[in-house]
């Protein structure tokens, strides 16, 4: 009896002690992920919001003063001039380096249409709360040492084109359409996207996922029942080993193994397909100084084929073996 009870108690550690790794391992990843987002958002407080939040709390008590004092109102406006002009700056800075802090800080309408009343002319140098229709533009330059590169988004709506800022989650979805409905705040031609109003539009970017924020629940029941398959088989050969206390920790750590070296994999399945059809769009560029050197039908032949010479479509499909082509 006494050595049915020691197997039994091995068995339920070999099923256990993986699942205790594993929490353990959720738990401790859940926290240093908050702790890096609070210290990474209190360094940044500390640089651009605070200051903002600064200018802010002027603009609000001169605001306060001339409802409370109309004899000396030109020398409060002319004290908010100049302080309106330093919060544009400041605003229109923090949206383009973090655009969910600048909608924080951001008056509300009937404040900024008070504000407008109480300071004429600053009309221009407040923001405002907008609802924009247009069509979409996505860039992405490359730096001359192609060692760097910069993403941005433009909207043109209403005969403007305004740079478009989102969050580190938010991007439009490759599914989106060409033509997208957006709500944010506006300052100058730069807009704080708050929300992505239209169909198909989703959320992308993974600068601040959890451990788990990559993986879909498929692959999170496949680990789990790969990590319980593995757990039994190592139980049935545990009387080869010295003790079934060594089975439980080898099921522990192979599971927990599994777990990190399928994050990559899973990850990377959820990037875009480089196989099939890519189409792609040259542009021939004549400097003032400069002009193009290619012609168009040379360019075509150089990219896409259709003589005797070398080209980019004949070098993909030889290299994926007729998986990938360029049109």
């Amino acid at each position: 009896m006494k050595d049915r009870s020691t197997g039994a108690q091995g068995a339920l550690e070999v099923f256990v002690f993986p699942f205790r790794l594993l929490t353990a391992i959720f738990i401790c990843s859940s926290v240093l992920s908050a702790a890096s987002a609070q210290g990474n958002s209190a360094l940044h407080e500390s640089q651009r919001a605070a200051h903002l939040r600064a200018l802010n709390n002027s603009i609000l008590q001169l605001h306060g003063q001339v409802q409370e004092n109309a004899t000396s109102l030109g020398a409060l406006r002319g004290q908010a001039a100049q302080v309106l002009a330093q919060r544009a700056s400041a605003l229109e800075t923090l949206i383009e380096e973090d655009p969910h802090a600048a909608l924080t800080f951001a008056f509300s309408a009937d404040l900024i249409s008070d504000l407008v009343e109480k300071f004429p002319g600053s009309a221009l140098q407040l923001e405002s709360h907008v609802t924009l229709n247009g069509t979409i533009e996505h860039w992405i330059t490359d730096s001359a040492d192609l060692k760097s590169s910069r993403e941005a988004w433009f909207l043109n709506a209403g005969g403007s084109r305004l740079e478009l800022h989102f969050g580190t989650q938010q991007r439009p979805a490759p599914n989106s359409g060409p033509v997208l409905t957006i709500e944010g705040v506006r300052l100058g031609s730069h807009v704080a996207v708050a929300r992505i109003a239209a169909p198909g539009v989703g959320i992308s970017g993974s600068a601040s996922r959890g451990m788990l924020g990559a993986r879909s629940p498929l692959s999170l029941f496949g680990l789990l029942f790969a990590g319980l398959a593995l757990a039994w088989t190592l139980k049935m050969c545990r009387l080869q080993l010295r003790s079934p206390f060594m089975v439980s920790r080898f099921a522990g750590g192979a599971l927990a193994l599994v777990f990190f070296a399928s994050t990559s994999l899973v990850a990377s399945a959820q990037t875009c397909s480089t196989t099939g059809v890519q189409n792609i769009a040259v542009l021939l560029v004549s400097f003032a100084d400069k002009p193009v050197p290619v012609s168009p039908q040379q360019a075509t032949y150089d990219f896409f084929g259709g003589n005797s010479g070398p080209s980019l479509n004949g070098y993909w499909q030889e290299a994926s073996y007729g998986q990938t082509s360029a049109v």
